[in-house]
């Protein structure tokens, strides 16, 4: 009898490299230490899901390069999105270019699919956004990010996962997002410590994202089977949509918070006998 395939997947985010540790360490050298850690659970695929630094800075950004870029001269794909703090200094388009220098795949509403096996993964994502109103911040821009005429960036993160989304024909299939499907705890437990006021200012992440991929879950035989968000750094670390859906909040900070491993190892498996 043929064994199932298992897809190893090693998932992280929120390295802030820039910012201190609040034991003095730097945050490029923890960095360094996950990714490290990371390569020795042999995965498949490496996962990081924004907020690479934390003021901005190119410097930064080329230290974090520098330090993921371990996992592809280990052999090991990488996908990534960007963060809220990749975009405070507005370069993202030379960081665009760095990660496509590094052979490093940025989600930005597309599918890429991952072979093993005779089987594939499919892994599709955005870095989204969250639901804070217009008039409290102009939501049509955010540093070096502009939404469409007559739309917003929320509305185009949306758009840009459903291609994704629409993309995906894996035998296993995952979601990688920035800011998580929703916009507060009660709506998903990995919201849970967050503060009370970026929940009640809106500033966590959007139900749209999750519907998006509530609705593709309904109506696609190419079923997501795990979300993994980061961006909550106080908040928990597992939670799941109505749906059911599994989500993992991969932010680095949230996880040393609670003293936990920085980073989350899932093993997707995948019966020989699938067929799609």
């Amino acid at each position: 009898m043929e064994q199932p395939t298992r897809f190893r997947i090693a998932a992280t985010s929120d390295a802030h490299i820039g910012q201190d540790l609040p034991d003095g360490r730097s945050r490029l050298d923890f960095f360094n230490e996950i990714i490290q850690e990371m390569i020795q659970q042999s995965p498949d695929l490496i996962v990081f899901g924004g907020d690479a630094i934390h003021t901005g800075t190119l410097k930064e950004f080329r230290q974090f390069i520098q330090v993921i870029s371990q996992a592809r001269k280990a052999d090991i794909p990488v996908v990534m999105t960007f963060g809220n703090h990749d975009h405070w200094k507005s370069k993202t388009a030379t960081m665009r270019r760095l990660i496509s220098d590094a052979n490093i795949t940025l989600l930005d509403g597309q599918a890429v699919h991952f072979p093993k096996n005779g089987k594939e993964v499919g892994v599709t994502g955005v870095e989204g956004y969250c639901e804070v109103p217009d008039i409290a911040i102009e939501e049509t821009r955010y540093h070096d990010m502009r939404a469409r005429r007559g739309s917003t960036i929320l509305k185009d993160e949306v758009g840009k996962l459903e291609r994704g989304l629409s993309q995906l024909h894996g035998d296993a299939n995952v979601v990688v997002l920035h800011y998580p499907p929703a916009n507060a705890e009660e709506e998903l437990a990995t919201a849970v410590g967050e503060p009370d006021h970026l929940q009640t200012n809106h500033m966590l992440g959007a139900s749209e994202l999750g519907f998006a991929i509530a609705h593709h879950n309904r109506h696609s035989q190419y079923k997501v089977e795990v979300l993994f968000h980061g961006h909550l750094d106080f908040g928990s670390p597992n939670g799941q949509t109505d749906e059911g859906l599994p989500v993992i909040n991969t932010s680095a900070k949230a996880r040393q918070r609670r003293e936990i491993q920085p980073y989350e190892v899932v093993d997707l498996i995948i019966p020989q006998s699938s067929d799609m």
